[in-house]
C-alpha cells in the first residue's frame, strides 16, 4: 500500500538515526530487543500496528505520520537532551506576571511666580501601592489561565508611601496678550522622590529586587483655545519610562480635543477625545482615548480611558477563538477645589 509506505517513510525521515537512538535509550533498549533496530523499521512497525489494530484508516495513519514529521524538529532535540543528562524538566521557560495598582490621595497648591501667568504647583500625596507577582514554570506544572491571575493576586504585597509632584504652567496671554487662541504651556514631574513599594515575598525568592520603584516621570504639554468652549492640546513624555516588562519602555505622545458643555465656572461637562502612541516602541500602534467629566461648584469628577487599534487573538475556555484589544487603560479622578 503506497499510502502506508509513504507514512512509514515520513516517520523514518522525521526521527532520523539520532532520534531513534535516543528513543531506544529512553525505552531502556526495548526497541532493539524486539528487533526494531533503526528508524526505518520503527516507521514500518508503527504503521503495521496501526493497520492491524483496525482502528485507523489509511488517511488517519497518513495524518498521524505528517504530525510526527511536523513536530520532529522540536521533539528530536528533547529526546537527544534527555539521553545526554539534560532532560526537558531542566528547561526553565516560564511565564512571569509582574504589575502593580496605585491609588493616590493628594493635596496640591499653586502660586504665581514673578512673571505674570507663570505658576508653580506642588502636589503632596499618599500612594497605596499593591504589587503583584507570579512565576509559572511551563514545563514543571499545569495550570489554567485563571490560576495565573488568582496566584498573582494571592501573593500581592500592599504598602503606602508618600509622593511628590511638581509642575510649572505658563499662560502666555498674561504677558503677551496679542497672541491668538490663548496658548498655554506646562511641564510636570511626577514622583520626584521616587517612592519604593515592597515586593511580594515570592518575587524576592525568585531573585527580584526587594522594592518596586515608581520612577520620576516628566511630561510637557501645549494647549490652545480657538473658542472659549473648545480646547486643543498635545503632550509628550520627556522621559523614557520603565514598565513591569524589563525590555518594554514607555514614552507616550498624545493629541486631543475637549469641548465644554455649559462652560460655566460653577457648572461644566467636559467631553474629550484624542489619540496617543508609545513612541519608545517602534511597533506600537495608535490608541484611541476618550473621557468626560462633571465640574459642579468645587467638586470635579473625571473618567477616561484608551483602547489600542491593535488586537490580539486568543482561545477562551471553550476553545473558541476570541479577539481583544492589545492594550487598554482606564482612570478616574475625584477632586475638591478650595
Amino acid at each position: 500500500n503506497a499510502a502506508r509506505q509513504s507514512a512509514a517513510d515520513a516517520i523514518e525521515t522525521a526521527l532520523g538515526a539520532s532520534g531513534f537512538t535516543s528513543l531506544n535509550s529512553i525505552l531502556n533498549g526495548e526497541l532493539v530487543a524486539n528487533g526494531i533496530t533503526d528508524a526505518d523499521k520503527l516507521g514500518n512497525a508503527l504503521v503495521n500496528i496501526s493497520v492491524s489494530s483496525g482502528s485507523l484508516t489509511d488517511e488517519q495513519i497518513t495524518a498521524a505520520a505528517q504530525m510526527i514529521a511536523e513536530n520532529a524538529a522540536v521533539a528530536v532535540p528533547i529526546l537527544n537532551a534527555a539521553t545526554s543528562g539534560n532532560p526537558y524538566t531542566n528547561n526553565l521557560s516560564n511565564l512571569t506576571l509582574r504589575g502593580g495598582s496605585f491609588t493616590e490621595v493628594s493635596l496640591g497648591t499653586a502660586r504665581q511666580l514673578i512673571v505674570p501667568g507663570l505658576l508653580l504647583g506642588v502636589n503632596l500625596k499618599l500612594i497605596q501601592g499593591r504589587i503583584g507577582y507570579y512565576k509559572f514554570e511551563a514545563l514543571k506544572k499545569e495550570a489554567e489561565a485563571g490560576d495565573f491571575f488568582s496566584d498573582f493576586d494571592k501573593y500581592a504585597k500592599q504598602t503606602v508611601r508618600p509622593g511628590v509632584d511638581i509642575g510649572v504652567l505658563y499662560d502666555m496671554n498674561k504677558t503677551l496678550p496679542f497672541l491668538p487662541f490663548r496658548p498655554r504651556a506646562g511641564i510636570v514631574a511626577r514622583n520626584i522622590n521616587r517612592p519604593k513599594f515592597d515586593q511580594p515575598d515570592k518575587a524576592k525568592e525568585n531573585g527580584e529586587s526587594a522594592k518596586y520603584p515608581l520612577d520620576t516621570q516628566a511630561r510637557m504639554g501645549l494647549a490652545f483655545n480657538p473658542f472659549n468652549f473648545w480646547t486643543l492640546a498635545t503632550d509628550i513624555d520627556l522621559t523614557e519610562n520603565k514598565t513591569p516588562v524589563s525590555t518594554f519602555k514607555s514614552r507616550m505622545f498624545g493629541a486631543g480635543t475637549e469641548i465644554n458643555i455649559f462652560n460655566r465656572r460653577w457648572l461644566n461637562i467636559p467631553l474629550r477625545f484624542g489619540l496617543n502612541k508609545n513612541i519608545a516602541e517602534s511597533g506600537s500602534k495608535i490608541s484611541y482615548a476618550g473621557g468626560f467629566g462633571l465640574n459642579f461648584l468645587h467638586v470635579i469628577v473625571d473618567v477616561g480611558g484608551s483602547i489600542s487599534t491593535e488586537s490580539e487573538k486568543f482561545k477562551d475556555e471553550n476553545g473558541k477563538e476570541q479577539t481583544a484589544p492589545a492594550n487598554a487603560s482606564a482612570a478616574a479622578q475625584l477632586a475638591i477645589l478650595f
